[in-house]
């Protein structure tokens, strides 16, 4: 019999080739974003994070949703989700301090958040502002002009802004003291925003101090174990009731 000449080539088979390397691609790149997510201790869901604190109140049954840092008015779930949190704080608890555990702008619009529904119940808030940039538009506008410790600005109805001139001088027991009495003399509730611990735990050690209440913000897909283990190191200084994990 005579030979049949090839109409193509037997081999290589590119078609399957491409088809296992981008198998074998995709699954070498899901082990590695799991074994870096792992190593890095990143926390992607609510209940991992709750599972990370170990012993600690969940201020919210659920992902927290938060306003803007503008003075648009909460919407329907956002206020509802503020009022609960209000509740569980306790209305004898004029000192509240917002621990970011990454991003001082959440701990910012918690703040504000906490705040518009207060003023709604007719109460007057104070967002005590240690961050520097969180309002920080708002924050140069106030501090201009000032000869005292602290810089009030009225943000929004029943809300001020209170900016601290010089953070140092809260490192000192009694300036920290005199302030914060002073404060409560005028507002029903007053909100420190502390830093995250990516820029230093000293100030935020030392306000914990005098807070009566403590809240932990923090944001799901960027949540790790390093951070949550700064944020203990804070409130092994802070003596008012068991903090409060808010989830956004």
């Amino acid at each position: 019999e005579s030979a049949i000449a090839p109409t193509g080539a037997s081999s290589p088979r590119k078609t399957i080739i491409g088809a296992l390397g981008l198998v074998l691609g995709l699954f070498c790149g899901c082990v590695r974003a799991i074994l870096s997510s792992m190593l890095r201790g990143k926390l992607y869901t609510r209940s991992a994070i709750v599972r990370a604190f170990g012993s600690i109140r969940v201020g919210s049954p659920s992902v927290f949703k938060l306003g803007g840092l503008g003075t648009t008015p909460l919407n329907h779930n956002q206020k509802l989700a503020s009022q609960d949190l209000l509740v569980s704080i306790g209305e004898r608890q004029k000192i509240v301090s917002i621990l970011p555990l990454r991003s001082e702008i959440l701990g910012a619009r918690l703040a504000l958040s906490l705040s518009k529904t207060s003023a709604e119940l007719g109460k007057k808030s104070a967002i005590f502002d240690f961050t520097k940039n969180a309002f920080d538009r708002v924050s140069r506008d106030a501090a201009k002009g000032s000869e005292s410790a602290y810089s009030v600005f009225s943000f929004a109805d029943g809300i001020d802004l209170v900016v601290p001139l010089n953070q140092d001088i809260y490192l000192r027991a009694s300036e920290r003291q005199q302030t914060v009495e002073a404060l409560k003399e005028t507002y029903d509730q007053v909100l420190l925003v502390l830093p995250a611990p990516v820029h230093g735990t000293a100030l935020s050690r030392v306000m914990a101090e005098i807070s009566e209440a403590s809240l932990i913000v923090t944001q799901r897909t960027r949540t790790n174990r390093r951070l949550i283990n700064s944020i203990k190191s804070i409130l092994t200084r802070f003596e008012g009731s068991e903090p409060l994990l808010v989830v956004v």
